[in-house]
């Protein structure tokens, strides 16, 4: 293999190291004892800092992010010279956060006004949350489904319209077109409401 290495430092410069170990194919850098960087044989670059790693992303000027692994497995996302924490994804739980170092679901983002926002970009395609279980969809709750741009929640299990509302404030249940007063229920046999009482 080959190993290069400053003999002495000036200026308070570090000691490094570079070590290409031809039996392994490992190629690894030092700086004053200690690996920091290792570049394996299957190309895969590996970064070694005590108390978790950085990668920094830099241009001519400054930092503008990086990327950390901690202690726990996890990764913490930042942004600017100041490494703003932006997402973080839980090394025990997998569970992905933003605005927030501490997720309590599997995804979870905070903010003094938190929003998020699902976009169709072509016109008449679904914009729509699906709701999957036991292995299968069970609810799709959006727009564009079957009601146009109207508010929708559809059951996949049965591919049937459940509950609309169109922009007019009409609430249809077991239509998906409501036009006769501000609440039309629907059904093609059976009671349209029921009101019971358990004692």
């Amino acid at each position: 293999g080959l190993k290069i290495s400053t003999s002495s430092t000036t200026n308070n410069d570090d000691t490094v190291t570079y070590d290409a170990q031809l039996s392994t194919g490992i190629h690894s850098f030092a700086v004053n004892g200690s690996e920091r960087l290792r570049i394996d044989s299957g190309g895969n670059a590996i970064f070694t800092k005590s108390g978790g790693a950085y990668l920094q992303l830099k241009d001519a000027s400054a930092v503008r992010g990086s990327i950390n692994v901690t202690t726990s497995d996890g990764l913490i996302f930042s942004t600017g010279s100041s490494f703003t924490e932006r997402m973080r994804i839980d090394g025990a739980t997998g569970r992905v956060g933003i605005g927030t170092s501490s997720p309590d679901f599997i995804f979870q983002t905070s903010a003094a006004n938190a929003q998020i926002g699902i976009e169709s970009t072509t016109s008449g395609q679904n914009a729509s949350l699906y709701y999957t279980a036991n292995g299968a969809n069970q609810w799709e709750v959006g727009v564009n489904i079957s009601a146009g741009l109207d508010y929708e929640i559809f059951d996949r299990v049965n591919n049937l319209s459940r509950f609309v509302v169109d922009h007019d404030g009409n609430v249809g249940i077991g239509t998906s077109s409501p036009t006769v007063g501000k609440l039309q229920v629907d059904d093609g046999s059976g009671a349209i409401v029921a009101i019971t009482r358990t004692s």
